[in-house]
């Protein structure tokens, strides 16, 4: 599906000159490095709240200059907030599934302990605000599970043109009726802004990812 997905969204970029692409949950950079050679005038924003992927993310993309990388996690409010994570030595000492959220952590079977640090947060409207951005053609968010939280404050969506999104469903986070509610909150505020669902799967809780692409 996520192919599927970006060969949509490639189609709509190839057509603007200078795309602004955000990437929120970065990781190591894999997808940024892919935004920032096939658009160079494009510029990404690449965003990766676990310090550990974050250093290996900015080593990777250092020679690229069309790409800023933010060490800060994105939620529903401007300030300090609890981030969780843990190491695999089998991926290079990299975390995966780290989250706001404690028991999204926790509840992975190779996970021993959740780790818990401090790290800087902002409101998504914030980083265009910071940035100075005053439209994004192309949004990504892969938050495991934060997402919730970046929905929370809708404001950004107005200045969006389109966003995949990956819903995280249960994984320690939602039952599944609380989960069917947040995501039909989700669906509301993009549809009352202007965007209609263009591909992504839509089934109930039992999937852990539901991966979507929304756009004008």
């Amino acid at each position: 599906m996520e192919k599927l997905i970006l060969h949509e969204a490639y189609k709509r970029l190839d057509k603007i000159k200078h795309p602004v692409i955000v990437v929120i949950g970065a990781y190591t950079g894999n997808d940024v490095i892919e935004f920032a050679k096939k658009y160079p005038t494009g510029t990404i924003h690449a965003i990766e709240a676990c310090p550990v992927n974050f250093k290996i993310l900015k080593d990777r993309v250092v020679s690229l200059k069309n790409v800023v990388c933010d060490n800060i996690a994105i939620s529903n409010e401007n300030g300090i907030v609890d981030f969780y994570y843990a190491n695999q030595k089998k991926n290079n000492g990299t975390s995966q599934g780290n989250s706001l959220y404690k028991k999204f952590v926790s509840q992975k079977k190779w996970v021993k302990e959740a780790k818990v640090i401090k790290i800087k947060s902002l409101t998504l409207d914030a980083f265009y605000k910071l940035h100075k951005i005053n439209y994004v053609d192309f949004l990504k968010i892969n938050a495991e599970g934060a997402e919730y939280k970046i929905f929370e404050n809708p404001e950004f969506v107005k200045n969006t043109n389109m966003i995949y999104v990956i819903l995280h469903a249960k994984q320690g986070i939602f039952n599944e009726l609380l989960f069917v509610k947040k995501r039909k909150e989700i669906y509301g505020k993009l549809c009352n802004m202007g965007l209609g669902m263009i591909k992504g799967t839509v089934s109930s809780s039992k999937n852990k990812h539901h991966p979507q692409l929304w756009a004008r």
